[in-house]
């Protein structure tokens, strides 16, 4: 069964690789809302392993509890619509210009055993194309 993203690989050698997971307080995952198509950033800030934090969506936005989270393909890191979570709790602080949205992640990190990893073979042609925007 394939439950969302795990995280990125930041090493590899001939016989391992080392994941930096997205449950990493210094990771950063572009995401967007499925129903909206909104990005923004995924930062775990913890304790839970299951639970993450949503930035830099707007009042604007519409945003509702249970509203699937998944990845935007920008960066070239994974392709767009792999699942990562999804909202669990929203609020607008007074005043604030961005929402405060929990997500609660579609990865059990205190069960995971097994992770698929994923080569794009493009990606320095993607990453070249960036360069020239």
């Amino acid at each position: 069964a394939h439950d969302g993203v795990v995280g990125v690989v930041g090493a590899v050698n001939s016989h391992f690789a080392q994941v930096i997971p997205i449950i990493h307080p210094k990771m950063r995952l572009s995401c967007r809302i499925r129903r909206n198509g909104q990005t923004g950033f995924l930062v775990w800030t913890g304790p839970s392993p299951r639970y993450a934090n949503l930035h830099d969506i707007g009042r604007h936005i519409e945003v509702r509890q249970g509203d699937i989270v998944e990845t935007s393909g920008l960066t070239g890191l994974f392709a767009e619509g792999i699942p990562i979570g999804k909202v669990e709790e929203v609020e607008l602080p007074d005043g604030d210009t961005y929402y405060s949205i929990r997500v609660e992640l579609s990865t059990d990190f205190q069960r995971l055993r097994y992770v698929q990893v994923l080569n794009n073979k493009l990606v320095a042609q993607q990453d070249s194309m960036r360069l020239k925007q």
